[in-house]
């Protein structure tokens, strides 16, 4: 090799120098306080959270609600209600005409319905025209709360809704 290729190739890989990769951009770090306009982090639970036995509560309308869990599954549930209808009406069974109705329904469950990290829902149909819907979070410190909804389903002369909630502990 010559010289002069030589020369010429130490000159190349003196100017080759290999570049500096760009900074990361500095991360800011977090703000030290909450802002109060976003919604509190939901409470995540993993399987080691145990939310076995019988919760106990009452609802918005001051009925019973109740219900057992084994194994994170929901095994029976107790929920007393009262509905209100738009005016007087003739229920599908002919009775004599009503503006309320009230009841408690019992679901025990033949297969236990599954809860996923404390969440709890179910939904429920109360005779031939009134559909029931129950949701809630079960809290490791023995506390729950949600909600249910009843409303008139399909043909029914009676036309009403009702939307509550409920809070429980655990027994």
């Amino acid at each position: 090799m010559s010289l002069g290729v030589l020369s010429l190739l130490l000159l190349a890989s003196a100017q080759a120098q290999p570049t500096a990769s760009p900074a990361p951009p500095a991360l800011t770090p977090p703000s030290q306080t909450a802002d109060a306009s976003l919604p509190a982090k939901p409470v995540i639970m993993g399987p080691e959270v145990d939310l076995n036995g019988t919760w106990k509560g009452t609802t918005s309308q001051g009925r019973e609600i109740e219900f057992h869990v084994e194994g994170n599954t929901l095994k029976i549930l107790r929920v007393a209600w009262q509905i209100g209808f738009e005016k007087a009406c003739v229920p599908p069974d002919e009775r004599l005409p009503m503006q309320t109705r009230q009841g408690v329904q019992v679901m025990r469950y033949q297969s236990p319905e599954p809860m996923s990290a404390g969440h709890l829902k179910t939904r429920l149909g109360i005779g031939s025209d009134l559909d029931l819907a129950v949701s809630g979070t079960l809290a490791p410190d023995g506390s729950a709360s949600g909600d249910f909804d009843l409303a008139t389903v399909g043909a029914t002369r009676c036309s009403g809704k009702v939307k509550a909630t409920w809070k429980a502990n655990r027994q």
